[in-house]
């Protein structure tokens, strides 16, 4: 995690250092672009990095070696680089916080994750998961119709994240191994009801613009918003919309 660490911390880290680099280094340490030779590295939070480290990053991912800090001898490496961040790198760019050299030298295979509140159905597989990581071993933590139906009307602002915090939190307050609608509590903030109605009303607005363009039908719908069909589905329910005549 690129923005979990000072620069210094981070720059040993991601290349190793020799004995005696620096104040603390009593043993030699290969970094995790070695430890990953021939295989691949996950950077999270790329756009967090300092600066002077994009430079370093840069000529790794260019000349596909690294020097340990404090070495003589650059080391060969064959990585396959994953890269993740929740900024815009372009307005980094732009504010000369990220280097445009190594966006474009990063800039590959983009993927584009949307947020939770847009991909309902992957919420029950995330529930499921989340549920077998954090219920004590011998509890059969399930949870209703009613729960699960709470849970995919929210419209999680804090992502993922919020989801798995909100499952923990539940299974420890539950009262038993079936957790009911009303043992799902969401943390709320000064913010959260106005983004709440803001979101929900441009969503729905969303929808009933790409019902339109599409004469009622939700496949048609679906794919102006990008979206899974089973998604709109589940929205134009949610937000009592008529597809025939949405409004």
């Amino acid at each position: 995690n690129c923005g979990a660490l000072p620069p210094t911390i981070i720059e040993s880290i991601l290349f190793g250092h020799e004995r005696g680099a620096f104040t603390g280094a009593v043993d030699q340490h290969p970094g995790v672009f070695e430890q990953a030779d021939g295989g691949t590295l996950f950077l999270d939070e790329i756009g967090e990095m300092d600066v002077g480290l994009q430079t370093r990053l840069l000529r790794v991912l260019e000349d596909g070696t690294v020097r340990r800090l404090g070495g003589k001898q650059d080391i060969s490496v064959d990585v396959r680089l994953i890269v993740a961040t929740h900024r815009d790198l372009k307005q980094l760019i732009a504010e000369e916080m990220f280097r445009e050299d190594l966006f474009y030298r990063l800039y590959v295979v983009p993927l584009h994750l949307p947020p939770l509140r847009n991909r309902v159905d992957d919420i029950p597989q995330l529930v499921h998961h989340f549920i077998k990581t954090h219920a004590p071993k011998g509890r059969n933590v399930h949870l209703t119709e009613s729960a699960m139906e709470k849970l995919m009307e929210h419209d999680w602002p804090g992502n993922v994240r919020e989801l798995k915090n909100t499952l923990a939190r539940t299974i420890i307050m539950a009262q038993g191994d079936v957790i009911k609608a009303e043992d799902v509590m969401f943390i709320s903030t000064p913010y959260s009801n106005p983004r709440k109605e803001s979101l929900s009303g441009q969503e729905r607005n969303a929808i009933v613009d790409a019902l339109r363009k599409a004469g009622g039908n939700k496949t048609k719908a679906a794919q102006y918003l990008k979206i899974a069909r089973s998604t709109i589905s589940y929205k134009i329910g949610r937000y009592g919309i008529n597809p025939k005549d949405p409004k």
